[in-house]
């Protein structure tokens, strides 16, 4: 009789363990799943943010290279400097969630290079500038997805 109680404790041990492991692991996996999800809203939010920024600002200077009225030169100021805030809030948010310590130089390089664009004089010069921003972004990108699990 006391082997069976015996047993019987072990199999209901073992039981509630079980279910409190499973429990655990698949509180775990929510979560990471949850990160997951976040990570990339957010990463993907601040590229995009970055790409706008980048195109708002390639408009300004072209509409002041090609000397355009200053109306129109001043919507594309107003909406630079909005895209700007979104940049920089979406790289704060980005790097909070990625833990690399990298990543908010390189952030920060594109959003620089985005602003440089307003000292460019002539066409050629911006069209290459905005190149490589683009190539930058994507260097960007790929080190985020390396840093995603898989």
């Amino acid at each position: 009789m006391d082997s069976t109680v015996a047993v019987a404790a072990m199999g209901f041990v073992a039981t509630i363990g079980g279910v409190a492991l499973s429990a655990y692991w698949q509180r775990s996996s929510a979560r990471e799943a949850q990160m997951l999800a976040a990570q990339v809203q957010v990463y993907g939010a601040c590229v995009e943010a970055l790409h706008e920024y980048e195109r708002v600002m390639f408009s300004r200077v072209r509409a002041r290279i090609e000397q355009r009225p200053d109306a129109e030169r001043e919507a594309l100021r107003q909406e630079a400097y909005r895209c700007d805030t979104r940049a920089r809030s979406a790289i704060g948010q980005a790097i909070f969630l990625s833990g690399d310590e990298g990543l908010d130089e390189q952030l920060d390089d594109v959003r620089d290079k985005v602003e440089a664009l307003n000292r460019v004089d002539a066409l050629p010069d911006l069209w290459h500038r905005h190149d490589e921003i683009l190539k930058t972004l994507r260097q960007v990108l790929s080190r985020v997805r390396k840093g995603l699990p898989h």
